[in-house]
């Protein structure tokens, strides 16, 4: 039987979590790496790149599945980061709209999510792919199908009657044009096509 961990505590799932340097969420971290050396194979968990110990990757590579979530429009991606970083609020059952150039995205917080996608593909090249647990998914496309449609073109096992209902009416926090809703978008589009991340999404 699979079960889920709830991470959503205000530690690991929140916007201030990233802004955490990882010595200070270790001791949580070794505490939920216990758990699931106790009790292996029996859970699904996210684990967040930026809060990656990168010495139980190993460990973890032999004992799971893994499943890559990644985006292809890294700057919808980023939009979203940003977003989330000028309003602190990560999740909203009921997203409010805002209003055009309502926000104003910082530099630091561009390099914070500069510095996660860097450190996600450090931990996924981590993964031997050889070991035939490694998939890699795309936001789009679960958007578009959802978990269940999803899973079905990975190697994930899937229980007949597994429906994800639940997960399948978490709604979208945002809609249409997000780069308007920043008052300084055409500096943020500066920032993006002189970084890296326009060699992975460019617009």
């Amino acid at each position: 039987m699979f079960k889920t961990i709830d991470t959503n505590d205000g530690l690991f799932n929140s916007p201030q979590s990233m802004s955490l340097r990882l010595d200070e969420i270790r001791p949580e971290a070794l505490r939920r790496v216990a758990l699931l050396e106790k009790y292996p194979k029996r859970y699904f968990f996210k684990l967040l790149s930026n809060h990656t110990m990168l010495e139980v990757l190993p460990w973890l590579s032999e004992n799971y599945h893994w499943l890559f979530l990644e985006r292809k429009d890294i700057l919808e991606q980023l939009l979203s980061y940003l977003k989330v970083r000028c309003q602190k609020i990560w999740y909203e059952p009921i997203p409010k709209n805002l209003s055009r150039g309502s926000l104003l995205a910082r530099r630091e917080h561009f390099e914070e999510f500069e510095s996660v996608i860097l450190k996600y593909y450090k931990v996924k090249r981590m993964i031997p792919a050889q070991n035939k647990t490694l998939d890699t998914i795309y936001y789009e496309d679960y958007c578009a199908t959802g978990p269940l449609g999803i899973l079905r073109k990975t190697n994930f096992p899937i229980s007949p009657s597994c429906t994800f209902s639940k997960a399948a009416s978490v709604p979208k926090q945002s809609h249409g044009n997000k780069i308007s809703i920043f008052s300084n978008a055409e500096e943020i589009l500066g920032w993006y096509k002189n970084s890296f991340l326009a060699q992975l999404s460019s617009i």
